[in-house]
């Protein structure tokens, strides 16, 4: 078995499914239910993303640079990005561009090889758009199909806006979640050796308190603010 996302090893499950014709490749499987019989939920991430592409201030061109990331971030770009150069990676087909059959062949048996020598498709993951892209995706092979249908049903879309509400960077309420932090990374040992019950609840109430003093209230009305604006974004 392997504890993976099923992206990370969607390369490694096509080639198996084409080394043994199909008959053995990983499936995705049900994880660990709570004591009242739950379904486990997939994390989907954060609304907010976690890849960040910026221009640095020594860029000698920003101007062009510029133009490239807007290009980049279009309908046009997208395409060039994730189908390559028509008439040799696709074509257009009843109106709509899709890959050549060598392309769809060479994605669900070889990955690897299409991202060297074409560079189409997820290579350049950081930079695509799923929204324009999607559309564009042959489907799956079977081994890899199982696995994406697996992760859509049991992600939990609802989380993802609860996902990177503390505050960073280094204003007071962050360096207060940062001081409350590193105090519970200090005492979480403390309790799990405490000598008994007493001694556990003693430690925990002085935490308590500390993590008050070293401004607990402010950082929740920081958090709770961020997430009343995730649902706003939700809502439109």
């Amino acid at each position: 078995m392997m504890i993976r996302e099923w992206t990370d090893i969607s390369d490694l499950n096509s080639k198996l499914e084409v080394l043994t014709n199909q008959s053995s490749y990983y499936i995705a499987v049900d994880g660990p239910q709570s004591s009242r019989g739950e379904s486990a939920k997939l994390f989907p991430g954060s609304m907010d993303g976690w890849m960040v592409t910026m221009i640095s201030r020594s860029t000698e061109n920003p101007e062009r640079a510029i133009r490239f990331l807007t290009y980049l971030a279009s309908e046009e770009g997208q395409r060039d990005l994730f189908l390559g150069k028509e008439g040799e990676t696709w074509a257009m087909k009843n109106g709509k561009p899709q890959l050549t059959a060598a392309m769809v062949q060479l994605h669900d048996t070889d990955r690897e090889r299409l991202e060297k020598e074409y560079g189409i498709m997820d290579t350049y993951w950081m930079l695509r758009n799923p929204a324009f892209v999607n559309k564009w995706r042959p489907e799956n092979a079977p081994s890899i199909k199982q696995m994406e249908e697996f992760a859509n049903q049991q992600a939990d879309l609802d989380s993802g806006i609860y996902k990177g509400l503390d505050p960073i960077g280094d204003s007071d309420i962050a360096l207060a979640w940062s001081r409350i932090s590193q105090n519970w990374e200090e005492v979480l040992p403390e309790l799990i050796t405490a000598k008994d019950e007493a001694a556990f609840d003693k430690i925990f109430e002085n935490f308590l308190i500390r993590r008050v003093n070293y401004g607990f209230n402010q950082v929740m009305e920081y958090r709770q603010n961020e997430l009343e604006l995730r649902k706003a974004k939700i809502a439109r």
